[in-house]
């Protein structure tokens, strides 16, 4: 639990009684990560979510508001790697009245403490484009640094942009 949001499991309600799916087919939202490219339906996104609690090399958490109790996004820990210590971290706020505020910054910092403190990890990447400047400032503020770029590596809007992903991401 944050100061303005908490983390919980998922649950199907979460995706069959909110905008869940949407998000990932909202233009803003996706514009610059891998989601947002082929539509996807509430029934897809209902199969996915039971597919992630029970897989053994992810978790994920739905991301809500402390002051009015609703959900805003969600959050993975995924491609867990236990004997070698690492994953992948990723996150959506779905909801646009909450991008501007703390809320992916408290979430980072949950995700962290959880990766460290419960699973034991050593390392923890995150993949980032050229375009996403306020997620690479947010993976900065906790010690991220880049270790690779990948020149050209994904097609938006007619242009070529590289991205810092995969294992070129990570903390320290």
């Amino acid at each position: 639990e944050g100061h303005t949001i908490y983390l919980r499991l998922p649950k199907e309600e979460d995706v069959l009684q909110h905008d869940w799916h949407m998000w990932y087919n909202d233009y803003d939202t996706t514009r610059y990560n891998s989601h947002g490219v082929f539509p996807v339906t509430r029934e897809q996104e209902l199969r996915f979510l039971k597919d992630a609690l029970i897989a053994k090399d992810s978790i994920i958490f739905a991301i809500c508001s402390k002051d009015e109790d609703q959900l805003i996004g969600n959050a993975a820990i995924q491609s867990i790697d236990l004997l070698n210590r690492k994953a992948e971290i990723s996150l959506t706020i779905g909801d646009v009245d909450y991008r501007a505020r703390t809320c992916a910054l408290e979430t980072m910092g949950l995700l962290l403490d959880h990766c460290f403190s419960r699973l034991n990890l050593n390392r923890i990447y995150g993949g980032a484009n050229e375009y996403l400047s306020n997620w690479i400032a947010m993976l900065k503020v906790y010690g991220y640094k880049v270790e690779g770029t990948l020149k050209e590596d994904i097609l938006r809007d007619g242009d070529y942009i590289g991205r810092w992903g995969g294992d070129e991401f990570l903390i320290l």
